[in-house]
């Protein structure tokens, strides 16, 4: 499934270290994994991210980048405990981070009365600014996993390249403690904000398909899971476009409404499909997406404007038009693995 939850009251290291494992991670006081990431009205895929620790070597860039900051300013380690100074630091963060954020620190961690994850915090202050807090960082952690939830800084010290530097410090602080796996969550390929996550050493990446990590040097880009999503469904586009059929790609932003409710057999759970409708704005007419766990095409006969609903994602503009209701499946048709199979079941030899 391409986006699940999970609502633990309590979680032992133990169990951490299994949800990681299997490219799972933290939102708020709950855990998660998701395959995909809609930006800018594009359709890109969550690639997760772990590193081997034990023998562990930090490039040369790395040790010095180290080297430099820890002569300018001080860090500390200890058991997470949120302040307003860190509230503060947070707010200035925002005026210059980039992607979805929370509104707040205690957004991004959700219910810290619940005891559900043993958290740590990163500390980094500048002595001769009196010393203020220019950066910090929040990590959870398990038996012999430790997973980065947040890193953030003043953008008066944006030059500094804190985010990386306190992601150093974490690997360096679970080197010495005797952990065995860094977490640091996902990139996206496509969209650079996350990409700074690359620089680690021995980077591993989770195949979802097989459930399975590997060196991040093997990842190929087109398997995808969006990009099997745009090349099949642009490879049946190009193909009704030569019978003097067109069609058009969307977005599905509900997709994952649908999941989280469980309505996967009555509306389309699918995060971008094509139109075949005959007419735009008409209530009913065919539909396709290509099934990734099936790998096969599937037509359906649809109602285009079941039902409305709320997203974040509503009003975006970008590479796929956005549809903005729900979409009920009143009709299965046909399914094949090629464009010209699945058109011959319709029309016919």
């Amino acid at each position: 499934m391409s986006l699940e939850f999970d609502f633990p009251t309590f979680l032992s290291p133990q169990q951490l270290d299994d949800y990681l494992a299997r490219g799972w991670f933290r939102m708020r006081e709950n855990v998660f994994t998701t395959h995909y990431y809609i930006r800018d009205a594009a359709l890109l895929s969550t690639v997760w991210l772990r590193s081997p620790l034990p023998n562990y070597r930090f490039s040369k860039s790395q040790r010095k980048h180290l080297r430099h900051l820890n002569q300018r300013y001080t860090i500390t380690f200890a058991p997470l405990a949120l302040t307003e100074e860190h509230e503060t630091l947070y707010q200035s963060y925002l005026t210059v981070a980039q992607g979805d954020r929370s509104e707040s620190i205690a957004g991004v961690l959700g219910d810290l009365d619940g005891v559900v994850f043993k958290s740590q915090i990163l500390e980094v202050r500048d002595p001769e600014a009196n010393n203020r807090l220019i950066a910090l960082s929040i990590f959870d952690l398990g038996e012999v996993a430790l997973q980065s939830i947040v890193g953030v800084y003043h953008p008066d010290y944006g030059h500094e390249s804190l985010g990386v530097y306190t992601m150093l410090l974490e690997v360096e602080w679970a080197i010495s403690s005797g952990y065995q796996w860094y977490y640091i969550g996902y990139f996206t390929p496509g969209f650079s904000t996350f990409d700074y996550k690359l620089r680690l050493q021995q980077l591993q990446f989770f195949n979802p398909d097989s459930q399975q990590w590997f060196p991040i040097e093997q990842l190929d880009y087109s398997l995808l899971w969006s990009s099997q999503h745009i090349d099949r469904l642009q490879a049946l586009a190009d193909f009704l476009e030569n019978q003097n059929l067109p069609t058009q790609i969307r977005l599905n932003v509900f997709y994952d409404t649908i999941i989280l409710h469980s309505l996967e057999d009555t509306y389309l759970a699918e995060p971008l499909f094509l139109d075949m409708r005959v007419q735009e704005g008409l209530r009913m007419g065919h539909l396709c997406y290509f099934s990734i766990a099936e790998q096969v095409y599937k037509l359906y006969l649809v109602d285009y404007e079941a039902r409305r609903a709320n997203s974040r994602h509503h009003n975006l503009e970008g590479r796929w038009p956005v549809h903005d209701s729900l979409i009920r499946k009143t009709h299965f048709v046909a399914e094949a693995t090629t464009p010209e199979a699945l058109m011959q079941l319709v029309w016919g030899s």
